[in-house]
């Protein structure tokens, strides 16, 4: 048996156990917060969570500097929530604490159908989840589910913002991509991700950028970008269908990596987008070679998910 799938089972059993028992003791979020991956203050974040999200205490519920150690069952680990941003329960576990979170409802849906890669860091964003790569510094994945009912009017803000919530020598910024030659490319994009101005603003991140040749990013004012053309798709698949799911991300080829700037950003080789129609059960998938100006060969790029996730 995998050892990841056995991890799970026994935490799944675990949890059960301790449900059975009638001896749970965790905590409700009354706010938005950080999850954190140690008791201090300017401890790394692991995950941001939305008010209502329960967990599962751990050392009894005893506080260390005024923080709480809970258990994350969608990342098999541990974290910490500061004590004035929960209120403590006693009593059984409610049945999102057991099963939601092992299926992604944690991070707002966006990971319902699991987690594409098991990365360095995953960020929970409102609108989007990002896998995210130390090395590269980019994010090896996003993943996002767009109800079309939930959309709003946001306006573009083009505040690209350093992620605090990385540990500071896995982070990029904007001195990476000046004069590089390259946009700063949405892994996760912002014209779809509108349920809120927050969550707009958020994909704004470093953290959900890569570097993309202009020519490839841009289906518009002289340039004919497939990356860009595929967004313009889902744009308009929209507005036929209620639901879409979508998983894109990077890939890189060869032992050589090609960087800009001094924080030395990967520059991916090929990226991919995965749709899923959830309603009509359909699926298509792309796997683009960052080459300028061929939107005209999209159908060349198409993939069936199965060629996507052995490549």
């Amino acid at each position: 048996m995998h050892a990841s799938r056995m991890i799970q089972i026994v935490v799944i059993g675990w949890l059960l156990a301790w449900c059975e028992l009638g001896l749970a003791d965790y905590v409700e979020l009354s706010r938005p917060t950080a999850l954190k991956a140690s008791s201090e203050r300017q401890g790394t974040v692991i995950e941001h969570a939305e008010k209502g999200n329960t967990y599962l205490l751990l050392d009894g519920g005893k506080q260390r500097n005024g923080y709480y150690k809970v258990w994350l069952p969608l990342q098999r680990k541990e974290a910490f929530i500061y004590r004035t941003h929960v209120r403590r329960k006693q009593g059984e576990l409610p049945s999102s604490v057991t099963t939601g979170r092992l299926d992604g409802e944690g991070c707002n849906n966006h990971l319902i159908y699991g987690v594409p890669h098991n990365s360095d860091q995953i960020l929970c964003r409102l609108g989007y989840v990002v896998g995210y790569n130390y090395e590269r510094k980019v994010p090896d994945w996003a993943a996002y589910y767009i109800i079309q009912s939930e959309r709003k009017k946001t306006v573009r803000k083009n505040n690209y913002v350093t992620d605090k919530d990385l540990p500071p020598e896995h982070r990029s910024g904007s001195g990476d991509y000046s004069k590089s030659g390259y946009d700063k490319g949405h892994v996760a994009p912002f014209a779809v991700i509108s349920i809120s101005q927050r969550a707009s603003d958020e994909t704004f991140y470093y953290s959900n950028i890569a570097p993309q040749l202009p020519g490839f990013n841009r289906n518009s004012y002289g340039y004919s970008g497939v990356w860009g053309a595929v967004e313009d798709g889902v744009r308009d698949w929209l507005k036929k269908r209620p639901e879409l799911y979508v998983i894109a991300g990077t890939h890189f080829e060869g032992y050589r990596l090609s960087t800009i700037g001094s924080g030395k950003v990967g520059v991916p080789d090929y990226f991919f987008k995965i749709v899923f129609d959830p309603n009509a059960v359909e699926a298509i998938g792309f796997w683009m070679p960052q080459h300028v100006n061929t939107a005209d060969k999209i159908s060349d790029y198409v993939e069936t998910i199965d060629e996507i996730e052995e490549k």
